[in-house]
């Protein structure tokens, strides 16, 4: 299922942590949209507004997925936080082909 759900990461340059998190991703089957905060200010306001001071951050529909440090996160940590019995995006409506 990883592969049809759409996270978003906050990056900057020269991250390495950021590069990190991205190997994870794309070894774990997560597609993502990347943001860098270096030349995305909206982005960048978002981060302080929801409190954070470090990049990468990782989202999906407005929650934060990677709550422990990026050498400590695991596919579980993630898989943990996603709602997978209200998702109802792309091609793949769960809640629709449960009932058919």
């Amino acid at each position: 299922m990883s592969s049809s759900i759409k996270l978003t990461l906050y990056t900057q340059d020269d991250c390495h942590y950021c590069k990190v998190l991205k190997k994870k991703l794309s070894d774990w089957n997560y597609n993502y949209r990347e943001i860098n905060v270096s030349y995305d200010l909206f982005a960048k306001d978002f981060l302080k507004n929801e409190g954070h001071r470090t990049v990468p951050q990782l989202y999906w529909n407005n929650i934060h997925l990677n709550k422990f440090p990026t050498l400590d996160l695991t596919k579980r940590h993630i898989e943990n936080e996603i709602d997978y019995e209200n998702y109802v995006g792309g091609v793949e409506n769960w809640q629709i082909l449960r009932t058919v």
